[in-house]
Parts: C-alpha cells; structure tokens; sequence
C-alpha cells in the first residue's frame, strides 16, 4: 500500500480535532467564562466564543504542512490578546470596553510604566500564571490530525462560512473572540484620529495667526485646555532637576492661591470617564 492511500483511508481522529478546537478556544472562552460569573459578562458572549473560534482550525484543514507553527502563531496571538481583557478585569473588575481600547492607544509608555506599577497585584500575577499553565497543558495534548485534502478543503470553507455567518445571524459583534477588539479597536481608532486630523484642518483650528478677542471685557467662553499626556516627573515643579515649569514655580512663591497637588489618583480607568467626572 503507498503512502498517499495510507493516508486517503485514515479514519478522521475526532478527538484529536476536539483538543485543537479546545486549545484556541480556551483563550477566548475562559476570559467570557470569568467575566460572566463575576457579573461583569453576559451569558451570549460565552456562546458567541464557541462559533467564532471556529476560524482558527482554519490552517488545519488549508495549511495542513504549517499547521504546527500556525497553532503556535495564533496560540500566542490569542494569549498575548486575552491577557490584556484579563489584567483589566483583574484590576477594575469590568470587561474590557472599546472606549478603554482607545486609551491603550493613546497612552505613553511612561503612563503605562506607571498603570502597571500601581496597580501590580501579587494575586492577579498568580492568577495569570495559573491561566497561562492551563494553555500549556492544552498544548502539550494536541496530537495530529490526518485529514485527506480532498475532503480538508471543503470543511475549511464550512468553518470558514459557520464563522462569517454567525455574526450576521445574531448580529453580535466579534468581541468575544480574541483579538477582534482590540483589532477593530485599534481600526475605529485610527478612522478617529484620521476625521479629527481633516476636521482640524479643514476648520482651521490649527490656525492662530492674527489671533483678536474681538469680545473686549465682555462675558466670554474659557477655553480650557488640559495636558492630558503631561507628566508631573519631567516637571521641575515637583523636583525635576531641569527647569521644565520655571513660571509655575514663581507663581508658587508668590500665590498662595496656587494648590499643587502630589498625591492624585484617577477616579476612573480612562481619559474620557475621568474628565467627564472631574469637569
């Protein structure tokens, strides 16, 4: 017997297709699985990971010669993106939201320095660990599966339809599913900056010159402006050896008026929520 008929009369190991399934799954589901059972989840998402995690035995079926360093790709992929939705969790006990999206993008490496060392939870670091050695455990039962390429790629397109098709059926969206929200995140991001960079522009709001409050000493509207990205270590004000706040500093020895503040926590976990409550 050849090898090609060999393979062309192996039974399909279902099994061992349940454990690759269960392996990309894991990364998506447990997160919806937690966050459900604290209350900070709702149960269709937990049954929404099932159908879109589908889409990663993908490689399994098209791919079958790249399959074992695909399942590493997208396995670390996944982990990498549910420990962001589970360091979130772990610390606010909220689910991840598109606006906290937003500020992970718009955050500087100081502010996230910064998040971390604040908020480092000797429990939640155990927590991913126990997290991270179940995955492992996963991996080291995947076996392989033979599939014969005559009937692989026809159950590659069935996955592939069941995947693309659920959303549309449930309209639900892809946030259960890792790393679709951080990934359309990061889109409506961009589309974001992009229409207030032409807004901008085409408003010429940018623009300054022959600036004239034509208002006088009548009542006005203050535009205050917040710099939201300033941190206070480069400023002198609050010991910083360069002289970065020389006006701030003056204006502390001589207003007594001036309250300057060295121990601030932020209310809410984001930008946006901070400013809508502290305004």
């Amino acid at each position: 017997m050849t090898g090609a008929a060999a393979v062309g009369r192996e039974r399909f190991d279902v099994r061992a297709m349940l454990r690759i399934y269960l392996f990309f799954w894991y990364f998506s589901g447990v997160p919806q699985l937690v966050y459900f059972a604290a209350g900070a989840g709702a149960g269709s998402l937990v049954i929404d990971s099932f159908f879109l995690s589908l889409i990663w035995l993908l490689p399994e079926f098209c791919l079958p010669r790249w399959k074992r360093a695909t399942r590493i790709l997208i396995g670390v992929t996944l982990w990498s993106a549910s420990l962001v939705g589970l360091f979130y969790f772990g610390i606010h006990g909220r689910a991840l939201t598109q606006s906290v999206v937003f500020a992970m993008f718009e955050s500087n490496p100081e502010e996230t320095r910064e998040f971390f060392s604040q908020y480092f939870n000797p429990l939640l670091m155990l927590g991913i660990v126990a997290y991270t050695v179940g995955a492992l455990v996963l991996w080291q039962r995947q076996r392989s599966v033979l599939l014969h390429r005559i009937r692989a790629w026809p159950v590659g397109v069935a996955v592939l339809a069941v995947t693309l098709a659920y959303p549309l059926m449930t309209r639900h969206g892809l946030d259960a599913s890792a790393p679709w929200k951080i990934i359309t995140g990061y889109t409506q991001y961009q589309r974001q900056v992009i229409a207030l960079k032409d807004k901008l522009v085409a408003d010429r709001i940018l623009s300054l010159e022959n600036l004239h409050d034509a208002n006088g000493d009548t009542p006005r509207t203050l535009v205050l402006v917040i710099g939201e990205s300033t941190t206070s270590r480069h400023m002198s004000l609050y010991g910083y050896s360069r002289k970065t706040s020389p006006r701030l500093e003056a204006l502390r020895e001589s207003d007594p008026g001036l309250t300057v503040f060295v121990d601030v926590i932020a209310p809410r976990p984001t930008t946006i929520e901070v400013l809508q409550q502290a305004l």
